[in-house]
């Protein structure tokens, strides 16, 4: 069954050896919100050293699954502007993949 996306394409897309240069420039010229920066390599190698660690705690921010939906919210409908019933869906799965993964 094939999957249909909906993606949003980039408004301008800006390269050479001068772009990172005029990225400023770029976005106040432009009234750009975000920016996405690729840079092209030959290789790319991974990080094997542990950079994060996480404990889990019950007086954490993120503990508190019903104080982070509204900014969980804010983020999918607001920020990434995915539509009323796309975000819905995405806070439904969140929480149920939230209530199992810390329901003990």
């Amino acid at each position: 069954m094939l999957t249909q996306y909906n993606l949003k394409m980039p408004h301008a897309v800006y390269g050479g050896e001068n772009a990172m240069d005029n990225i400023t420039a770029i976005i106040k010229a432009r009234g750009a919100k975000k920016v996405a920066m690729f840079k092209e390599i030959n290789t790319g190698y991974g990080n094997k050293d542990i950079l994060v660690d996480y404990r889990m705690r019950k007086t954490s921010v993120t503990s508190n699954k019903i104080k982070v939906i509204k900014p969980q919210w804010n983020v999918l409908y607001k920020v990434e502007q995915i539509g009323l019933m796309p975000s819905i869906y995405n806070i439904l799965c969140w929480a149920w993949i939230s209530f199992f993964k810390y329901r003990n």
